[in-house]
């Protein structure tokens, strides 16, 4: 598989296969495109153009050209529905989130990073420089403070680690249980139920054709809930007590169950999909107000070890009589 394609590559093709298709072109004519608008990843889109030759699906070529897993879940889907466009600009709206928040992440994070690390220059010229010269003796702090730095290292490092290593479905489902992020990752499901619904119902397809095509795609946490609604369904429960799930949006099943005209309810799934991506960019704004705050409370702590890298060696020497 080749490596992963930067968010803002993904963006900018995706963009351009949407136009493409949109007017007509096949989508062979949109990915030989790409190779003349983005040249700087050329081997990407001779992957892409090779495997949908040989005969793959829209997905599994995706996936093989480097693109993101939200990408490929909507064009898995599209093949059923068809709405290879309306598929990817849904895709397409989550990966412009995500690149937004990263890039407002690292521009609240210049300012604290740099004040750290002017921060740590200054401390390691009070241990060389400024505690010899006032006779006193900082290494029992200089300890304290490595082995404080190294246990940190030692619980972050194992965690990411096994983030890393996780599943996409046990990732979704700690996602969904740790505090502070279970309402981003709510909010990102449900949003991926609706935007699919909404694709399939405009499709002319039945939900439960939906419900089918999630069930059947890589285990994660969503194709799992489907499948049990599958399940209840078969059990011989209604649609409508089935979708009583907390990664189905309530308003979008109140909607279902409304039993309205088809071009209504999908007018509305839509709407309910907009309405649901303006919550997950509100929710992520507010976590990312909270980054400054942690980041100059850590400034707090390393100022205060700074003072007791000058004083508490002198203190502990007697230094002040």
């Amino acid at each position: 598989m080749t490596r992963r394609l930067p968010h803002t590559a993904q963006l900018a093709a995706g963009r351009d296969l949407i136009s493409l298709l949109q007017v007509g072109f096949p989508l062979a004519t949109g990915v030989a495109y790409l190779g003349v608008s983005q040249p700087r990843y050329q081997t990407h889109w001779a992957v892409l153009a090779l495997q949908l030759e040989a005969g793959a699906s829209v997905a599994d070529a995706l996936a093989g050209a480097g693109f993101d897993a939200v990408l490929v879940t909507q064009a898995a889907l599209a093949g059923t529905h068809g709405r290879l466009s309306a598929a990817l600009t849904a895709g397409l709206d989550f990966l412009q989130l995500q690149q937004t928040g990263w890039r407002r992440l690292r521009q609240l994070l210049v300012y604290p990073a740099v004040l750290l690390g002017f921060l740590a220059v200054i401390q390691a010229v009070l241990w060389v420089q400024v505690l010899p010269a006032l006779g006193a003796d900082g290494t029992q702090t200089l300890r304290q403070q490595a082995l404080a730095v190294a246990g940190v290292g030692l619980l972050v490092l194992p965690a990411v680690w096994g983030w890393h290593r996780l599943s996409p479905l046990h990732r979704g489902r700690l996602m969904l249980r740790l505090p502070g992020v279970r309402g981003l990752a709510l909010g990102y499901y449900r949003y991926q139920f609706v935007s699919g619904a909404a694709q399939f119902l405009a499709g002319g397809l039945p939900l439960t054709a939906y419900l089918t095509q999630l069930a059947a795609l890589e285990p994660n946490v969503l194709s799992v809930a489907a499948q049990g609604m599958l399940s209840r369904v078969a059990a011989g429960e209604s649609l409508d007590a089935a979708l009583d799930h907390p990664l189905v949006y309530p308003p979008a099943r109140k909607l279902l169950a409304l039993g309205q005209t088809p071009a209504l309810v999908t007018a509305g799934m839509a709407l309910l999909a907009k309405e649901l991506m303006a919550a997950l960019t509100a929710r992520s704004e507010r976590l990312l107000a909270l980054v400054q705050p942690l980041m100059f409370l850590l400034i707090g702590i390393q100022i205060v070890l700074m003072y007791q890298t000058l004083l508490g060696p002198l203190y502990g020497g007697g230094g002040f009589g």
